[in-house]
């Protein structure tokens, strides 16, 4: 029975490390095989194999030496009311979105769902805070569910996909779904697809479902409830505070790409990680590599500081424990002193008296090595007392290096041997030389693993295409908005959305002050946070110039996000504090703070999807299915296979998605996409001027037969462009009622 209890206690973990094994393995098994049926029971094989070991010789040994039998908690009547009412009103926000799907061309969800869908979700957040602050039975599914419908409006509203990446990587699954593997193999996006390949041979779901729904589903599951597993038993406040970090940016789970899924196992090893006693535990290392090396194989961009960031965790708890084994190992019953467990200030008066350990310093003061570790938990046996018990009657880890005091026993017999003149040079010699080369080299690899942390995006990044140029800086973000055109609801939040920059700043400077002052040896996620932060600045002089404007600065984007995840815990530990001074006042004080709340949740959840209001236009539009109509008729009317299409991404996209990567030009795909590159060029000539001459030096170029240019209705001078093409072109088509044109040239 103790097993099963083990077992449901640590089903999360489980699950996040089977998940983390799959890809890990079916990544192993593209690379030296291909994704098949035999491929998949591997994978399954080989990831329930790996997921029974740890369990058993990990987590279960542990579970067994720290089992205490948990509160019981009892379901009170206020809370199946509150629960059931909460439930309808989820029920009801999950249908209006389902009912508000579509497949027209959207630029933003929030046109397409009723006015009424964030007065009802008001009520919803309303109740689900009612039942956090009556301590109900089904707040951890209360939170799930809020959690769920924040990351899910995309999933619901957008028919056939969020934005134009889907569509590749759907595409691209397919390609593996029906040949095992696509060339040339790369090593990046693999584990994503190892991932929705097992899971679409697992599970009764679509592809496109799987592919649209498993950053958002994952996301709502997991993160709450790894902050529940890690922290539930030490935070009062911890759903009040979870539900805080929502009024954080957090569109990378709303749907789903390799980027976004990296994004999640990088999310997941920084709030694990944030569990000091967690990574102190056997295999607590090894559950992290596995989800950094998970991170690697989905998007090395995510991966590669996720990987960095676990070895400077290793280096800083552990090897200095390893050290202090060496010692302790040789004492008495084999009991060690855990350098995560030691008194800073018996340890450091000690260091001062004995000059005991000068090769441990502390990484923001280079003190020592309780500094570096900061747990001043006086209770347990300090460094200083004895190697073996802590018993003042022993000896004293500094008289026993030759303080002379003869009452003392000497340090070769704490160590069990009785000759202290053969015995200590000895021992002095190993432990002099062990100390002094251990020391360095772990300050040289902490030091470099952070000048990696540093670099090694921005080397990445020039690797893969980008060239140095000077960035065009804009300070526009520094200047205050206040705002009045609109409603009070648009004018609210948007006061938040254009000063955000500087309550990000005064957020971040709070917060970190506070999480150091509090937490002195998890400064590790400060300087990973600034570390990366410089790589961002590094990445702003690389640009691409093959990729179009928009799409330019989308990877330095992406390492600022990376550096942002880094500061989770310390956000986590200012709301935390937060809420303990908001709970000692009054009760109307907290009601209006309540109120504000949801309001600041509801302003949050707007902000995070695309919109198109008199503030803002996110200008990106869906994918439609009259983009697919469109592709379908090009290939149904086409001369032969020598043609290529100018048009926008959306109808680019909907092309790899019916037909595939079937043919390049010069290495140029044959339709043109909004990334860049010579076709896209073409078309926006072709818009700005139409002319058939254009076209004509086009087909010469590419050594093409005809060309296609599509037009959707949502482009810019619509009419005019149409009206023009028609003149130029050889012929033409009408796809939904004049909501795409299509112009045929014939070289």
């Amino acid at each position: 029975m103790e097993i099963l209890k083990c077992l449901k206690k640590n089903i999360l973990l489980l699950f996040i490390l089977l998940l983390s094994l799959i890809v890990n393995v079916g990544a192993i098994f593209y690379y030296i095989y291909e994704l098949n049926w035999l491929s998949w029971f591997f994978i399954l094989f080989f990831s329930i194999f790996g997921v029974s070991i740890f369990f058993y010789f990990i987590t279960y040994k542990n579970y067994q030496q720290e089992f205490k039998s948990g509160e019981k908690h009892k379901i009170k009547i206020v809370d199946v009311i509150l629960f059931s009412l909460s439930l309808i009103s989820f029920l009801f926000l999950l249908y209006v979105l389902y009912i508000s799907s579509s497949s027209l061309a959207i630029i933003s969800p929030w046109h397409f769902l009723p006015a009424y869908f964030f007065l009802v979700f008001s009520v919803f957040l309303t109740l689900v805070l009612s039942g956090f602050y009556l301590k109900s039975y089904f707040s951890k599914v209360l939170l799930i569910f809020v959690y769920f419908l924040f990351f899910s409006v995309s999933f619901f509203i957008y028919k056939f996909a969020f934005g134009y990446d889907q569509l590749l990587h759907q595409r691209a699954l397919s390609e593996i779904l029906q040949f095992g593997v696509i060339n040339p193999k790369t090593f990046y996006y693999i584990g994503q697809y190892s991932l929705e390949f097992f899971l679409i041979k697992s599970l009764p779901f679509s592809l496109e479902t799987i592919s649209r729904g498993l950053v958002p589903f994952l996301s709502a599951v997991l993160v709450p409830l790894s902050f529940l597993f890690n922290f539930k038993d030490r935070n009062k406040n911890i759903y009040f505070v979870l539900l805080l970090l929502l009024f954080l940016p957090f569109s990378i789970f709303t749907y789903t790409v390799p980027q976004n899924l990296a994004f999640l196992f990088l999310t997941l090893i920084i709030i694990f990680s944030f569990n000091s006693d967690f990574i102190e535990k056997r295999g607590g290392f090894l559950f992290l590599f596995s989800l950094a090396l998970s991170s690697f194989f989905i998007h090395p961009l995510a991966g590669i500081p996720a990987l960095v960031f676990v070895f400077i965790l290793f280096l800083s708890f552990r090897l200095s424990s390893v050290i202090l084994t060496e010692f302790s190992a040789r004492g008495r019953a084999g009991k060690s002193i855990s350098a995560c467990h030691l008194d800073r200030e018996s340890c450091g008066a000690t260091c001062e008296r004995g000059d005991l350990l000068p090769f441990v310093l502390d990484l923001s003061t280079h003190s020592s090595l309780c500094s570096l570790f900061g747990r001043g938990d006086k209770k347990e046996t300090s460094l200083c007392s004895s190697l073996g018990r802590g018993d003042k009657k022993e000896t004293s880890l500094c008289s026993s290096f030759g303080r002379g005091d003869k009452k003392e026993t000497s340090l070769c017999s704490s160590f069990g041997r009785g000759d202290k003149d053969k015995c200590f040079p000895l021992l002095f010699r190993q432990s002099e030389w062990f100390r002094c080369r251990r020391g360095l080299i772990q300050r040289i690899l902490i030091v470099f693993s952070y000048a990696s942390q540093v670099l090694i995006l921005p080397i990445l990044l020039l690797f893969v295409g980008g060239k140095f140029s000077w960035p065009k800086l804009s300070f526009d973000f520094l200047i205050p908005s206040i705002l009045g055109q609109e409603n009070v609801f648009l004018n609210f939040v948007y006061f938040f959305f254009f000063n955000k920059f500087y309550i990000f700043f005064i957020l971040i400077i709070f917060s970190v002050y506070f999480f150091i002052k509090k937490y002195k040896f998890t400064n590790i996620f400060v300087l990973n946070f600034l570390a990366l932060f410089f790589s961002y600045l590094l990445s702003l002089f690389i640009s691409f110039p093959f990729l179009s404007n928009i799409d330019k600065s989308s990877y330095s984007n992406r390492i600022l996000i990376i550096s942002l995840l880094f500061l989770i815990p310390v956000f986590y530990n200012f709301f935390s504090g937060l809420l303990d001074k908001i709970k000692v006042k009054d009760f109307y004080f907290r009601l209006y703070v309540a109120i504000f709340f949801v309001l600041f949740l509801i302003s949050s959840l707007y902000l995070n999807y695309p919109r198109k209001d008199n503030y803002f236009n996110s200008r990106g539009y869906s994918v439609s299915s009259f983009d697919f109509e469109a592709v379908k008729l090009i290939e149904e009317k086409k001369i032969n296979d020598n043609y290529i299409v100018l048009a926008n991404q959306q109808v680019g996209a909907a092309a790899v998605k019916e037909f595939g990567f079937k043919r390049y030009y010069d290495g140029w795909f044959y339709y043109s996409v909004q990334t860049g590159g010579l076709l896209y060029d073409y078309y926006l000539k072709m818009l700005e001027n139409p002319e058939g001459e254009l076209i004509e030096g086009l087909l010469l170029q590419v050594k093409a037969d005809n060309a296609y240019v599509v037009v959707n209705d949502y482009w810019w001078a619509f009419d005019r462009i149409v009206n023009e093409l028609k003149v130029e072109a050889d012929s033409y088509y009408e796809v939904g009622d004049g909501k795409i044109f299509i112009f045929h040239f014939v070289k």
